[in-house]
């Protein structure tokens, strides 16, 4: 079964845009600002993270992106997870913060970053983790 490639996702948010927080239909997640399976910030820290990229640089350019991998067929495992959040920290830049955002889904917030430079981002992205599926 051939795994289906990942599209290329870019909304852009304004400054009233507001993110739903996440509340896990099980158990609460405690406090704390790593993923043990993928070893990136938890929703919660990645959150926090562009809610103070925004307060401190209001004028600033500042973008984000959410890497979708459920539904790819081998994405869901474990290994397949931290395949992939591996494979999304070397394409970004030091700067560039990335996150779980939920159980398949990644978030990444690219600072000083304007529309046209985030969708070079999310094509290199896209091209990457769709060749991670073959």
């Amino acid at each position: 079964m051939a795994a289906q490639p990942f599209p290329t996702y870019l909304r852009l948010l304004g400054p009233n845009t507001t993110l739903l927080p996440f509340r896990p239909a099980t158990a609460v997640e405690p406090d704390r600002e790593v993923d043990l399976t993928t070893g990136l910030a938890t929703r919660r820290a990645l959150l926090d993270r562009l809610e103070t990229i925004g307060e401190l640089a209001p004028n600033a350019p500042l973008s984000f992106l959410v890497v979708k991998t459920s539904g790819r067929g081998r994405c869901d495992s474990d290994a397949a997870l931290r395949m992939v959040a591996t494979k999304i920290r070397e394409l970004i830049r030091s700067t560039d913060v990335v996150g779980r955002l939920t159980g398949t889904s990644f978030g990444v917030v690219l600072q000083g970053t304007g529309v046209v430079a985030a969708g070079a981002v999310a094509a290199r992205l896209t091209h990457h983790l769709n060749r991670l599926a073959e």
